[in-house]
């Protein structure tokens, strides 16, 4: 068995962006919960297949969450719209492209489709407590096991 050691507010915002920069390709595809615990299922299933073949997809569980807004912008960049009502930003699925830290926020860098902007993108910005990451079956995996395993699938495609 795994040993599983919670990721603390004195690792933010460092090891979240290494979460999602991990999740790379990988797409937010759905969202429960509130800006006290919200859970985000993320396909990945390069990754999520890695642990267990019948898998496709990963949670990404963010808690004490102080700051999130999705900044996106249409398919001609010259639109802008900041969206930060949950349901909202979750509602087109965001494929997770990179991701930077500045000033202490996460931001990630996202496609999306918005039905009301148009193909486009945006960057999702993040401030939280804590993060987790379950597999399908609800068990929680380490970082350090979930970036073996990420280093294990580009190593095998060179």
């Amino acid at each position: 068995m795994k040993k599983v050691m919670p990721i603390m507010k004195n690792e933010y915002p460092d090891k979240i962006a290494q979460v999602f920069s991990i999740f790379h390709d990988g797409t937010i595809c759905g969202c429960t919960g509130d800006l006290t615990k919200l859970t985000l299922k993320v396909e990945c299933l390069y990754l999520a297949e890695l642990i267990n073949p019948d898998f496709d997809s990963l949670y990404v569980v963010l808690s004490d969450i102080s700051g999130l807004y999705f900044t996106a912008w249409s398919a001609d960049e010259k639109s802008y719209e900041r969206i930060s009502v949950v349901q909202e930003i979750f509602e087109p699925e965001l494929e997770i492209i990179s991701t930077e830290i500045v000033e202490d926020i996460v931001i990630i860098h996202c496609r999306q489709d918005n039905a009301k902007l148009g193909k486009g993108g945006g960057e999702l910005h993040l401030s939280c407590g804590s993060i987790k990451v379950l597999d399908q079956a609800g068990e929680e995996i380490t970082i350090d096991y979930l970036s073996r395993l990420c280093k294990q699938y580009w190593d095998n495609l060179r």
